[in-house]
């Protein structure tokens, strides 16, 4: 089986570090994807993964107001930072492909706008359907996301209302073949203990 993830803090971005102020910041040797969730499940199902991910980065906005380079814009990529530098997606036929985004969108210093988050992110979905016509596609909500924080911004709710929302249309236009799940809520201090407040490996 092929699998491919996207999305924020699954990638095992200072999952070796002791944060959450590392030394140096977040070196690199504190990073470690052999380690993160999506290769742990990938191993639990036999299936060769294809990880995408970069901290900081949303579907409307991004951790930093001068970074204008969201997920959708990476997706087709093969270098994140390189216009035009584009993946080849024939390398890849996946059956799997799991998302989960959103958190970047709903922290501080403002939330999204609730139908521009869910149109942008149903266009990203368009764009995975082109590329892998066949894979099952699960839209997902980290257990992370909290509706308590940030106060006033109910990003669990908002994120599933989106992502149940982007797979109800689509089945009703025939796409089958699209999931949504949340994980368990569970935010834990002890578990966010890698460099800038990333899981560590029992949160992964």
């Amino acid at each position: 089986a092929e699998a491919v993830a996207a999305g924020l803090e699954t990638h095992g971005f200072g999952v070796d570090g002791v944060g959450p102020s590392c030394p140096g910041g977040a070196p690199s040797y504190t990073h470690n994807a052999h380690r993160s969730m999506p290769q742990l499940l990938a191993d639990a199902v036999n299936a060769d993964l294809s990880l995408l991910g970069y901290s900081g980065k949303g579907i409307t906005k991004n951790a930093s107001a001068q970074d204008n380079q969201t997920f959708d814009l990476l997706f087709p990529r093969a270098l994140p930072e390189t216009i035009g530098n584009l993946w080849d997606f024939n390398r890849v036929t996946p059956d799997a492909v799991l998302s989960v985004l959103g958190g970047e969108d709903y922290s501080p210093p403002a939330p999204a706008n609730f139908n521009t988050f869910k149109t942008k992110y149903d266009t990203l979905v368009g764009q995975i359907r082109t590329q892998y016509p066949n894979a099952k596609i699960f839209l997902l909500v980290g257990p992370q996301i909290r509706d308590v924080y940030p106060a006033g911004y109910a990003s669990r709710t908002n994120i599933k209302n989106a992502i149940e929302g982007i797979q109800q249309a689509r089945a009703a236009n025939g796409d089958n073949n699209i999931y949504t799940y949340l994980f368990t809520e569970n935010f834990d201090d002890n578990k966010i203990s890698g460099c800038y407040y990333h899981p560590n490996a029992a949160y992964h």
